[in-house]
């Protein structure tokens, strides 16, 4: 049985066959896995060297390009009435969120399979859906909440102030993600344990 990704390169159904790259990672995403998985998360450097190689554009896997082009920005990210850009279906699978969506039967059927906002394909259900959220991340809504970040950034220096002149070695990693994670939780619960209270940042979070 021929792989997915190779199958369409023989088929020449490939949109992407067109842009350069190694041929493998055209094929399959293993060559993405090895360096990532195997070699420890070094497939961005592996990338730079194939921009070098092969220019602003490469394919990096059977599904994606990787583009380095500050031009590009504005070509790509573009407001709904320019183009209507649906989410890649499966981009965020591994993550423990997986619903239960399929295309086909909200095609044919209008019915909404899926248990997340954040897999959601269809660009129009997708917004239909962000709609509710949008006050919380306009202008207005952001603001209200600068006394709260101001109060845990105070709280993130007074940990690292506390630790000056000491030999303990911070890591910034995980005093930042500590902080983030203590926003988030303020946010969306009223009382949580919170990150930054544990000596080592929370290094698990």
């Amino acid at each position: 049985m021929t792989p997915k990704p190779l199958a369409y390169l023989l088929d020449g159904l490939d949109k992407l066959a067109k842009f350069p790259g190694p041929k493998i990672a055209a094929a399959t995403a293993w060559y993405e896995f090895y360096y990532d998985i195997v070699n420890e998360g070094k497939y961005l450097f592996e990338i730079e060297k194939m921009h070098r190689q092969y220019g602003p554009i490469v394919r990096i896997n059977p599904y994606e390009l990787s583009i380095n082009d500050p031009e590009a920005y504005k070509l790509i990210y573009v407001s709904d009435n320019k183009r209507r850009t649906d989410a890649l279906s499966g981009f965020i699978n591994g993550i423990g969120i997986e619903g239960r969506w399929s295309l086909a039967a909200y095609e044919e059927y209008n019915l909404i399979q899926i248990d997340s906002i954040l897999e959601t394909v269809p660009h129009d259900l997708h917004r239909r859906r962000r709609k509710p959220l949008e006050p919380f991340f306009s202008r207005l809504g952001v603001s209200r909440l600068q006394d709260m970040l101001a109060e845990v950034v105070d709280k993130l220096a007074g940990r690292i102030e506390a630790l000056k002149g000491t030999p303990t070695v911070v890591r910034l990693d995980h005093a930042f993600s500590a902080y983030a994670g203590d926003v988030v939780g303020r946010i969306c619960w009223e009382d949580k344990e919170e990150f930054l209270d544990d000596p080592d940042f929370s290094p698990t979070w």
